[in-house]
Formats: structure tokens, C-alpha cells, sequence
């Protein structure tokens, strides 16, 4: 009698999980109810029950539901939900899905974009789409950027994935996420820096030029809109990269960025005196990174 009470405990646990999973909180609610009749019933089924309540109550209201998904680890009337946080974060993400038009492509809050929703719902298509629509819309995005990387890399779209990383990546990678960064040689070159310089954001500066390096990257010789973007950037950053480390960085990878579209597109005149003069503005940046990048040329014969 007590195996089967056991066994109808953990049963009911698993019931528990999938209705989160799928957001089906009457259902999950009466799992509960019939866990906490075993004899291995949960101690904080009452704190249980009342997340369950709590939640029932967002179900119809998108903003909510968008605030719950960028913090439910951390919401305090959640926490006892911890040990089935994977289950809940798809039941959100399929609940605030239902709240998203297909053509969505806003920002739902500052840090929460819907191709992150479609993403975790395995929608890549979709995802990719609603990327598209944000960056035709908007310009460019270092984060929707990766987004979009993110959503072609898991479709099966490795190399547009890579161009769509290499983006935003020599946009601002200080700007993106671990989170959506897939490429498995990525992220353990992103892992590498992070713990040798002990700080986050100089991690994300290195990565682009590492990678760059190593070849991992995919530079579009004609990415012309890309080009204009970046344009546009340094002259912004002309007047304003002055005695910050940080800015130079940025700076040096966007300079970098149209040398070698230069570089890829051939020799004509105008293209050599153009890449000449981008490589002396690399020089003047950062001559310790212009030396590696001529190193990384010679050994190739780029130079």
C-alpha cells in the first residue's frame, strides 16, 4: 500500500509539471490537490497552491505574464515553484505566446523582445521573421541582431546565423545575451575571457576580435546597409570615444568591421587607398590590437 501511495506521489508530481509546462493551471491546481493526499506530499503545499492562485490571475494579461517570464527565478510568490522552474518557464513563454500576433515585432518590455517568446516556444521561423520586420523597421539592433542569429543558427541556417551574430557582435557586443549566443565555440571563448579578466562586459569586448582571429566570424563584403550603419556610428563616435576604454573598443571593431568588407570586395584603386586609411584609423585606436590583426593577415597572405 505504501509503494502505491509513493508511486501515485511521484504520478502526481509529474502531472503537476506537465500542466505548468503548458500552462494549464486549473489542471495543475488539481494535481496538487491529489499530491498533497500521498504520503509524500509536499510541506509547502499551501505556498504551492498560492502561486498556482497568484499566476491564475496573470493568465489574461500580457504585461504581466511579460514581467513574470523576465523574472519569475526571482519573484518572491514563485519561489516555491523552484524545483519546476524549466516546467513553468514554458508554460509562460507558451501563455505569452497567445498574447503575440504573428507579426509582432516591439519590444514588449526594454529587455524582453518577442523573437525571445518564439524562440523558447521553438518557433524559429517566426522568430526570424519578427527580427526581420523589428531591424527593417528600426535599423539596427545589436540584440535583435543576435536574436535573429539565434533563431537562423537553431533553424538549421548555420551560415546566415553566423553573418547575423557577426552583426551584432561587431555592432556592441556588450549588448548581448549568453543566453542566445549558441555556437558552441562562442560561447567557450565567451566563458574563456570571463574568467581571465574577471568582468563581464571586457569579455564581450574581446569576443568579436577573438573570434574574428580564429576565423569563427562571417564578415559580408556586401552588407551595404550594414556598412552605412556603422558609418554613421563612427561619426558619432568621433567626438565622444575620447579617454574611454570601452568607446576605442567599439571604435576599433567597427573600423575593423569595414576593413576587411574592403578587404573582401577587391583590389580596385579606390578600395586599397579606402582600406589604407581604415587600417591607419585601426593603428591610431589600438596598436595593440592592429599588430595582432597584421599578424592574423601575414599568416593568411592577406597582406
Amino acid at each position: 500500500m505504501q509503494t502505491n501511495l509513493f508511486d501515485q506521489s511521484n504520478l502526481n508530481k509529474i502531472a503537476f509539471r506537465k500542466n505548468l509546462a503548458v500552462f494549464d493551471l486549473q489542471a495543475a491546481q488539481e494535481s496538487l490537490e491529489k499530491w498533497g493526499k500521498t504520503l509524500d506530499a509536499p510541506q509547502d503545499l499551501p505556498e504551492k497552491t498560492e502561486a498556482i492562485r497568484r499566476l491564475s490571475a496573470s493568465v489574461n494579461k500580457k504585461n504581466e505574464l511579460a514581467e513574470l517570464w523576465l523574472t519569475y527565478r526571482t519573484t518572491d510568490f514563485l519561489q516555491p515553484l523552484k524545483g519546476s522552474f524549466k516546467f513553468l518557464f514554458k508554460g509562460l513563454s507558451k501563455a505569452l505566446k497567445k498574447h503575440l500576433s504573428p507579426e509582432a515585432c516591439a519590444f514588449l518590455l526594454p529587455a524582453l523582445h518577442p523573437a525571445q517568446i518564439f524562440i523558447a516556444c521553438d518557433d524559429f521561423v517566426t522568430a526570424i521573421q519578427c527580427c526581420e520586420r523589428f531591424l527593417k523597421k528600426n535599423g539596427e539592433n545589436a540584440f535583435v541582431r543576435e536574436l535573429q542569429g539565434a533563431a537562423l543558427f537553431k533553424a538549421g541556417k548555420e551560415k546566415a546565423g553566423l553573418v547575423a551574430y557577426t552583426f551584432a557582435m561587431f555592432n556592441n557586443p556588450t549588448a548581448l545575451s549568453a543566453e542566445y549566443l549558441f555556437p558552441k565555440k562562442y560561447n567557450r571563448k565567451l566563458r574563456f575571457f570571463v574568467q581571465k579578466f574577471n568582468d563581464p562586459a571586457k569579455a564581450w569586448l574581446y569576443l568579436p576580435f577573438a573570434l574574428w582571429q580564429e576565423g569563427l566570424t562571417y564578415i559580408e563584403p556586401e552588407a551595404y546597409p550594414f556598412e552605412r550603419f556603422l558609418l554613421q556610428t563612427i561619426a558619432q563616435q568621433n567626438s565622444a570615444i575620447a579617454g574611454r576604454a570601452q568607446e576605442h573598443t567599439l571604435h576599433f571593431l567597427h573600423v575593423l568591421y569595414l576593413a576587411e568588407m574592403t578587404r573582401l570586395r577587391g583590389g580596385k584603386q579606390n578600395s586599397v587607398m579606402q582600406l589604407n586609411e581604415l587600417r591607419n584609423e585601426l593603428q591610431q585606436t589600438n596598436p595593440f590590437l592592429f599588430n595582432s590583426y597584421l599578424r592574423v593577415l601575414k599568416t593568411f597572405g592577406h597582406v
